[in-house]
């Protein structure tokens, strides 16, 4: 559409006042989707994370094992690559990416939150086998940006009204 008939499209009584009236509609909705975030940001409470590795193994001694190889210089993610039975997890060296306080194992989950960063634990006994850990990162949770909570917020405010 060429620029001369668009501006007369848009000069046009009809236009004005549909434009005018979505526009405030739309300023309206997105006042309310703002104000629902900024409520959800004053009420999130941050929490621990760590991003953490392991290898989990069927004996403790196999985790012995494990843990004088580390002692001696081997590559934790080659280990777990190698030895590690949890499969999911093995073929990333390990990787458990971030999770907070709740989402493993009891065992596991106090001595992930107990080691520093860069830190190796003994072997830990769980439900699962035995397991070496290695905490890579710690952080606290941040809230999640607005324009990717944007949709979930509008669904909100429109089962309130």
């Amino acid at each position: 559409m060429s620029f001369q008939v668009r501006s007369s499209i848009e000069a046009t009584p009809a236009f004005s006042a549909f434009s005018g009236s979505a526009g405030r509609r739309d300023r309206g909705r997105r006042s309310r989707i703002k104000e629902a975030y900024d409520d959800y940001v004053k009420a999130f409470t941050p929490q621990d994370e760590v991003h953490a590795r392991h290898i989990q193994v069927k004996t403790e001694d196999e985790a012995k094992d494990i843990e004088k190889q580390l002692a001696a210089g081997a590559k934790f993610e080659d280990l777990a690559k190698a030895k590690s039975t949890d499969t999911g997890s093995a073929a990333n060296g390990g990787d458990l990416g971030f999770f907070a306080h709740g989402q493993m194992v009891k065992e596991f989950d106090a001595a992930a939150f107990a080691l520093n960063v860069g830190q190796v634990s003994q072997p830990v006994q769980s439900q699962f086998g035995w397991h070496i850990i290695r905490v890579d990162e710690k952080r606290k949770t941040q809230p999640t940006p607005m324009d990717q909570m944007a949709q979930q917020l509008q669904q909100q405010i429109l089962f309130k009204k």
